[in-house]
């Protein structure tokens, strides 16, 4: 982004980036289902880790000269790679880890996501301000390779039981259907892909710019509590994690119960998020959030891996994935236009109301589970 900007100094050029991850993630997810029956997923994993090397090679050598197309070319392709391991990793867990030991398995990996992030966020900004983008360019492509290594030893360790079904006698576009049928047919999966989509759209409140607008026009404070808010979410859900990892056993046997606090917990600190004005209370309520939304994250993804199909399971992640990109996308331009017409607080109100309805859908959804 830093990189763009100091070519275009365009905000709007900015802010087609993250329409563009957005978009082609979206379309990823929905081609992606046409590998899992060709490709093992470890070998997909691997593959699309090492074209991601490629590219940031490409991108470094490019940086001096490179028009801004090239850019967001680059920025698209590494987003769709991005759509094809999502689904490959989320379906690895449940082939390799025992059903008893899933809560544990997705908090870790939850950790590790949550924890990654923050520090790529935090230390990429220290050291883009520090030094150069090329540098940092530099950075990432070692991390990449690293992560490309990784894939390829998990390769060769992992034997071919978990690789998607080979030989199929279907038509060749048969897969790409074969989510959205699973998840039409089956009543529980209908009613928490409607739940995945209106979360989705939520969530939009939390990005950067409209959270950087609450912090600026509600809390009235510096920028350096826009960044604050942001780590204290964080906080919360590695926190969150942590104890889910502790408590996996009880986790386990109460997981639509705790699913249903997760989404209640965040219904109801997201209203008192958009009354509050004072800075810290806002520091403690995104730490609360963070533990809530952990809980519905690690939930549902270990409901969706104990109750889908062994063999339909990636399918109908990418399919849920896609809808949620589309949400998520929608979402961003619907607040980003609200978001100029009205007290940027209505949009936290009415996120707080939806996440009501969606706590009693999930409970309507999962009754005295």
């Amino acid at each position: 982004m830093h990189i763009i900007y100091a070519e275009t100094t365009s905000p709007f050029i900015m802010s087609l980036i993250p329409v563009t991850i957005t978009g082609v993630r979206f379309l990823s997810s929905l081609i992606v289902p046409l590998l899992f029956q060709r490709v093992t997923l470890t070998h997909l994993l691997a593959i699309a880790q090492g074209t991601k090397v490629v590219l940031m090679l490409a991108l470094l050598w490019a940086v001096p000269f490179a028009p801004v197309p090239v850019w967001f070319i680059v920025i698209g392709l590494l987003a769709s790679f991005d759509a094809w391991a999502d689904p490959c990793s989320y379906t690895l867990i449940p082939r390799i880890v025992d059903p008893s030991k899933r809560v544990a398995a997705n908090s870790k990996a939850a950790v590790v996501n949550e924890t990654t992030e923050m520090g790529c966020w935090a230390l990429g900004g220290v050291l883009l301000a520090m030094t150069h983008s090329q540098l940092v360019l530099l950075i990432v492509l070692t991390v990449y390779t690293i992560a490309t290594v990784c894939f390829f030893i998990l390769m060769r360790r992992l034997p071919d039981v978990f690789a998607n079904e080979e030989g199929s006698t279907e038509s060749f576009f048969a897969p790409l259907k074969k989510g959205w049928v699973t998840i039409l047919q089956t009543r529980w999966l209908r009613h928490t892909t409607g739940i995945s989509f209106f979360s989705s759209i939520i969530s939009v409140i939390w990005i950067a710019a409209i959270l950087y607008v609450f912090t600026e026009e509600v809390l009235a404070v510096s920028e350096a509590w826009w960044g604050m808010l942001n780590a204290s979410l964080f906080i919360g859900l590695m926190v969150a994690g942590v104890l889910l990892q502790r408590y996996d056993q009880f986790v386990q046997h109460h997981l639509a119960r705790i699913v249903f606090v997760g989404f209640l917990g965040s219904a109801i600190l997201t209203l008192l998020f958009s009354i509050n004005t004072v800075p810290v209370v806002a520091l403690i309520v995104m730490i609360g959030l963070g533990w809530f939304l952990q809980l519905e994250n690690v939930g549902t993804q270990t409901i969706y891996q104990a109750k889908v199909e062994e063999g339909l399971f990636a399918n109908v992640y990418a399919a849920e994935h896609a809808l949620s990109m589309l949400a998520f996308g929608v979402g961003s331009l619907l607040v980003g236009i609200i978001s100029e017409l009205v007290d940027i607080r209505l949009l936290y109100l009415a996120g707080a109301f939806t996440l009501f309805a969606v706590a009693f859908w999930w409970r309507y959804t999962f009754p005295g589970k």
